[in-house]
């Protein structure tokens, strides 16, 4: 039975108003990257984090507010939300030639917001489009669908609450053409930053009852180095030094297992059986290896109870052959968790 149990890396942090509402003055810098899909759910999460390269772009977000009223600038729009009492809720939009304000505002999030929260209703919103009347009308929700860490392989980030926001609505031009549309928004948060470090997004368009026809589909970073060079932030400044000081005294703020070294690792010829050699310095309750791939799917894993000190074989039998033969172990120890690229 796979198991997985670390808290440090699984750590839920709840979305604050105080801590993640949309703050005046904020410029944030964001990179497209290539499109990551949304991936798992539940807790213990394994997701993928995009990855730069020649080809990313990058943009600029800023935010400004006057009193409850939020506008966000992004490149090809402002986009308008409402904050009222713990509710943040979607207020409509403006383009170069388009518009649409909403009558029946979209809600957003309510502070505060955990694993398993959700919250959702009906939308109407009213506007023109290259000079035609537009009605746009549906219903969405969000969801606090999972929690766990963002990974490429070599860098990882932990504490992350992802956050799926669904929306389905029709937008009616002058009441002679129809679309019905599906877009679905996914957010990765981590703990101690006001913004999302990562964040994809996809578009379809819904024809009859059952056929869906993708449109596009965007990932972005809001990468955590730029974010902490935003404007004095005490209270995300408060969750880092808590998550760092609380690392620490758990003696895992490397991510290591201390009864553990030596670890060396071979995957066989046919890329099916995965082989793990280290040493014991200690005794411990549980030993747990978990292998996955780097989209964050089980492969295999391996439990041993009570192994005292000394030197290990240990072999998984994969459940197919991972992509590249890149690997993602996870090792769970009496409490201690480490993450790793093997291959």
């Amino acid at each position: 039975m796979c198991a997985a149990t670390c808290t440090g890396a699984w750590a839920q942090v709840p979305l604050t108003r105080l801590g993640n509402e949309l703050r005046q003055g904020d410029r944030l810098s964001k990179v497209q990257v290539a499109y990551v899909g949304p991936g798992m759910t539940g807790l213990e999460s394994v997701w993928p984090l995009g990855e730069i390269n020649k080809q990313s772009q990058d943009f600029v977000q800023s935010i400004a507010s006057n009193g409850d009223t939020i506008a966000v600038f992004e490149p090809d729009r402002i986009v308008h939300y409402l904050v009222h009492g713990d509710t943040l809720w979607y207020k409509g939009e403006h383009q170069r030639r388009a518009y649409r304000i909403c009558q029946d505002e979209r809600p957003m999030l309510r502070y505060p917001f955990s694993y398993g929260d959700s919250i959702g209703g009906a939308f109407l919103a009213k506007g023109f489009d290259e000079g035609i009347a537009l009605t746009v009308q549906g219903a969405g929700y969000t969801v606090a669908d999972g929690a766990g860490i963002l990974t490429d392989g070599t860098d990882t980030l932990r504490h992350i609450l992802r956050l799926h926001l669904h929306d389905d609505y029709t937008e009616d031009y002058g009441g002679q053409v129809q679309l019905h549309y599906l877009r679905d928004r996914y957010q990765w948060y981590m703990a101690g930053f006001r913004y999302p470090v990562q964040e994809s997004m996809h578009w379809s368009m819904a024809e009859g009852d059952s056929a869906v026809t993708p449109i596009d589909s965007v990932t972005y970073l809001y990468l955590p180095a730029p974010q902490m060079e935003l404007a004095e932030d005490l209270p995300n400044d408060s969750v880092r030094q808590i998550i760092s000081l609380g690392d620490a005294q758990s003696g895992n703020k490397q991510g290591r297992i201390t009864a553990m070294k030596e670890l060396h690792s071979s995957l066989s010829s046919d890329g099916m059986t995965l082989t793990l050699d280290y040493t014991l310095t200690d005794g411990a309750s549980t030993l747990s290896f978990i292998a996955c791939d780097v989209m964050g799917n089980i492969l295999g894993c391996a439990t041993i109870d009570n192994p005292t000190e000394g030197n290990y074989r240990e072999s998984i039998s994969l459940s197919r052959k991972p992509i590249g033969n890149a690997l993602m172990l996870r090792i769970e120890c009496d409490g201690e968790c480490m993450n790793e690229k093997i291959f």
